[in-house]
């Protein structure tokens, strides 16, 4: 059995503090750290997004208690903004004498009962929160045990993160998985929504000494999945890692691409963790939530989604609130090469068409491996530069991508970039999205560079 290490949670010694970190002149009514050696008598400074665990709103009166709710959502923000390892943020509410404890996830904001500190039942409660705060494994505060932040030493002056990549993705649920380590600095694409995928992208190398001198991308995001992959994550028809993979071997076996116009895929999967009885179980937030993860999942979410007139009337569109599942995330990590450089980078129109041109026939490899990409924008289409500096063009990102055929089972999403998203995606068509979509987005890229550069 894994060996808890015990935490213990210091409350800062400022109230109404501004921690750094952020540039947002922003006030936290107070922060809870986790501090590691329980024998130090502890004393906080200076406050910090960085190195907080929980965040504390003071409110006099509960009438001010959606404003509080308001002010930890844009706290929570921050965490994520600043803490690269962060999956979940705990928070408090304060009133007169009563308290909540709030749970920030992916898609969730979800609240206990209150806590009447005048009581010693109230006190009671709360004291359990923060002994539980102070023994329970660190992945139940919300860090990533895969990615380690370590000061630097020795030539390394500078801190950077350790990265664990899963070496074969297709593992079954309880067995360890072989790991290979990448280092990086702080990620170049940051979690910087509340809810969402909080995707990050890191700059790394298997190289600690070639830290500052990466060869790899790695992309780490909670992707949101079909309900039957909670117990094998491997039979997602949406699975993201399992695309790429796929592609990659594809073009690598084919003799027309010596320079394959997508990206490479090296290691990757869904993380794991061991879990208190020692097996290795794929990380998502099912076991943090427990049962209210189901009772949340009943009641669904509600969105607003355009309306479309009935047939025969020429009456504007309109906009409905309907009631939809929260997605079901599944925390994934894929390691991928090369590292381009976005399209701005370019300095001629000739040359913006050839990375075009090898864009669109990676676009058309997908096709042959029955993969829609469905988000054809400036962000995902990187140029890579050889030597006499010469370009070529390569394809990232299937976030949005769909296998042919399985859109047609379902109703038909409106998905990718705004700026360069097809006009029947714009007006949430009924019909079924195609490759054609995608050639419009292209054009719409051409037109985009050669008004803006």
């Amino acid at each position: 059995m894994n060996r808890i290490q015990l935490q213990r949670a210091l409350l800062s010694c400022n109230l109404d503090v501004q921690p750094t970190g952020s540039d947002e002149s922003i006030r936290v009514g107070a922060i809870l750290v986790a501090q590691l050696d329980t024998t130090a008598a502890g004393r906080l400074d200076r406050a910090n997004y960085r190195n907080a665990l929980a965040l504390v709103e003071v409110k006099p009166t509960r009438d001010q208690l959606y404003k509080a709710y308001s002010q930890l959502l844009h706290y929570s923000q921050q965490v994520y903004a600043t803490q690269h390892n962060r999956s979940f943020v705990w928070g408090f509410t304060l009133w007169d004498r009563d308290l909540r404890v709030v749970l920030f996830t992916n898609d969730h904001a979800v609240a206990s009962d209150d806590m009447d500190l005048g009581t010693s039942k109230g006190r009671r409660a709360f004291i359990r929160v923060l002994v539980g705060l102070s023994c329970c494994d660190e992945r139940r505060l919300g860090y990533d045990k895969t990615v380690v932040w370590l000061a630097g030493t020795g030539p390394q002056t500078c801190g950077y993160w350790t990265i664990e990549c899963v070496e074969q993705a297709n593992a079954a649920d309880g067995e360890a998985q072989q790991t290979v380590t990448y280092y990086a600095r702080d990620p170049d694409i940051v979690a910087v929504r509340l809810f969402g995928r909080h995707t990050r992208r890191f700059l790394a190398s298997r190289d600690l000494g070639k830290v500052d001198e990466p060869d790899t991308f790695i992309k780490d995001a909670w992707s949101d999945t079909s309900k039957s992959a909670r117990d094998d994550p491997d039979s997602d028809p949406r699975d993201k890692v399992a695309m790429v993979r796929e592609v990659s071997r594809m073009l690598a076996e084919d003799p027309r691409d010596n320079d394959p116009p997508f990206i490479v895929f090296k290691h990757g999967g869904p993380v794991r963790h061991t879990s208190g009885t020692g097996s290795h179980v794929v990380e998502s937030m099912a076991p943090v939530l427990g049962p209210i993860l189901e009772h949340i999942e009943e009641q669904g979410r509600r969105v607003i989604q355009p309306r479309r007139p009935r047939r025969g009337r020429r009456k504007a569109k309109t906009e409905e609130m309907v009631l939809e599942p929260f997605p079901f995330r599944i925390h994934k990590r894929i390691a991928m090469s090369p590292i381009g450089q976005p399209l701005a980078t370019l300095e001629s129109p000739y040359k913006l068409i050839i990375v075009l041109a090898d864009a669109m026939r990676a676009h058309a490899r997908l096709l042959e491996c029955g993969i829609l990409h469905r988000d054809i924008s400036v962000n995902n289409i990187l140029v890579v530069r050889g030597p006499d500096n010469n370009v070529r063009g390569v394809l990232t990102d299937l976030d949005c991508a769909i296998r042919v055929g399985v859109e047609r089972d379902l109703r038909p999403e409106r998905t990718g970039t705004p700026p360069f998203m097809s006009i029947s995606n714009l007006e949430n068509s009924s019909m079924p999205r195609s490759e054609l979509d995608d050639w419009e987005s292209a054009l719409y890229i051409a037109c985009w560079l050669g008004v803006y550069g």
